[in-house]
């Protein structure tokens, strides 16, 4: 995927001399779409095999909407992004039955995940380039988008089977996770590097 990425950057600046500047960003950004489409694809595969296809549908969903706007931890190759990203989901699909008994970890994921939003999000990749007023409304959008997830996950949880309910909260626990990870992982780059 790498070398795709690279090819089409190429050609992108090839037909459009004045983004030569942006190669590096075009790679990663190809780099992400093509890991997003081959990690989701894969996560719905292996969880139609695990006989979990609406708990991935719906870990996924919950997932990408809220890590989407507040960034996270990223993996240094595509090889690894893929492969880690695509057990972490899977790990995350497979354990989905053994929390229907504990329904206090849904208060959990959610309050969590709200901290993270607001006072951890958004952490923001080096190579995605972005103003103030970007960041901001990325700010803006998760904080929208966790409350809309918790919204929902109450009203899985009161009107649908349990495991719709975990499986998101999961979803938006793991984006959270990820984003807490990320800003460890810049802080100790910041330290190193002072």
């Amino acid at each position: 995927m790498e070398k795709l990425s690279e090819k089409i950057a190429t050609w992108i600046i090839t037909n459009d001399p004045d983004s030569r500047d942006k190669y590096e960003i075009f790679v990663y950004t190809l780099q992400c779409l093509f890991g997003n489409v081959m990690a989701n694809g894969a996560l719905l595969i292996l969880g139609a095999i695990l006989g979990k296809p609406l708990e991935a549908v719906s870990w996924i969903l919950f997932y990408n909407a809220l890590r989407l706007h507040i960034g996270g931890s990223h993996a240094k190759t595509f090889a690894r992004c893929f492969l880690g990203g695509t057990i972490y989901g899977v790990l995350c699909i497979a354990i989905i039955p053994y929390l229907d008994t504990y329904t206090v970890l849904l208060a959990l994921a959610a309050i969590i995940s709200v901290i993270t939003t607001f006072w951890v999000a958004p952490v923001i990749h080096p190579n995605r380039l972005m103003s103030e007023s970007q960041i901001s409304k990325k700010h803006r959008l998760g904080k929208q988008i966790v409350f809309v997830e918790c919204v929902l996950i109450l009203v899985f949880y009161l009107c649908f089977p349990p495991w719709l309910a975990h499986s998101a909260a999961l979803g938006m626990f793991s984006a959270a996770l990820l984003c807490i990870i990320g800003k460890l992982q810049q802080k100790s780059v910041a330290h190193s590097e002072s």
